[in-house]
């Protein structure tokens, strides 16, 4: 009897130390939750990771993505799995691994502190820390079912990647400007950006930037570039404002998305968005404000 249960003490001994070495996900692992959706943690992460690495950035849709840091020589890669728990809060679960040195590292953790669990702690803190102060400064609120009336403007479109739509409007917005008033077109409301195509896995973007005037039968052919004018139709929607640097407006995206599921309701990921607030005159960012249009789908 005696040996029976030493051969299986000795069994279960062997099993989890073969799935310790060599099965178990991530040389380190990594918990924590953050006051924000799976879609602006995913962007938050691209931004901190393109101020840590040069390497590559992968993701397979916004909840699960991976990219590699190198440190001191050594280069480790942070597979990421991020599920939201409610509409301001998700959790994110960290695994790292340092290829080629997985079997060592492990052995090594149970008696002393590993450079990459040093360097997992440390990464991972100023991530953290970075995150905090972002979402201190931005605020979104959703308020629900509204309409967006259909506009007349002027436009200038606009291929980028998620985190160059800020970049991409301040490019384009002197020549608008600059259009309006050589060519003495009354401006009836603020800057707009429509959304055309988002694609959240390969994370690109194609957007119109406009500038809403008064329509009229006679407008000048002469185009500026890629100027061009259009009608943005109305359309049935969900609605949220958003205060903050407009490089962030995106975040209200990720709320609507979450409300419309929560909710029952379809919609199409095409957004509208409205700024009210001319960034070169208002210096405060945190009073900026803008309001976020998502199609309801027919």
């Amino acid at each position: 009897m005696k040996k029976r249960i030493v051969l299986i003490f000795i069994s279960t001994l062997l099993v989890a130390l073969f799935w310790y070495l060599f099965l178990m996900e991530g040389d380190v692992r990594a918990s924590f939750k953050l006051n924000a959706l799976p879609g602006t943690i995913n962007q938050l992460a691209k931004d901190w990771h393109k101020g840590t690495s040069d390497d590559n950035f992968e993701q397979w849709n916004i909840n699960e993505f991976s990219h590699t840091i190198t440190e001191a020589g050594n280069m480790y890669s942070f597979q990421w799995n991020v599920v939201a728990l409610s509409d301001s809060s998700s959790k994110i679960i960290v695994t790292v691994t340092q290829p080629g040195s997985s079997i060592k590292n492990r052995l090594a953790r149970p008696f002393y502190e590993t450079d990459i669990e040093r360097t997992a702690s440390e990464k991972l803190k100023g991530f953290y820390k970075e995150a905090q102060e972002h979402l201190g400064k931005i605020r979104v609120e959703v308020v629900g079912r509204e309409k967006l009336d259909s506009v007349f403007c002027v436009y200038v479109p606009v291929s980028t990647t998620q985190r160059g739509k800020a970049p991409g409007m301040i490019q384009e917005y002197p020549l608008l400007s600059n259009f309006i008033m050589s060519e003495q077109l009354k401006a009836v409301g603020p800057p707009m950006l429509e959304v055309v195509n988002w694609d959240m896995k390969n994370d690109s973007l194609n957007f119109n930037f406009c500038w809403p005037i008064q329509f009229a039968d006679s407008l000048p052919v002469r185009r500026y570039n890629e100027l061009r004018f259009k009608w943005i139709s109305g359309f049935n929607g969900l609605k949220a404002t958003y205060f903050g640097n407009y490089k962030y407006s995106d975040r209200a995206w990720y709320a609507l998305q979450y409300y419309a599921k929560e909710n029952g309701i379809d919609i199409v990921d095409r957004p509208v968005e409205v700024f009210l607030n001319n960034p070169n005159i208002e210096g405060n960012e945190r009073h900026w404000q803008a309001d976020i249009y998502i199609p309801v789908a027919p």
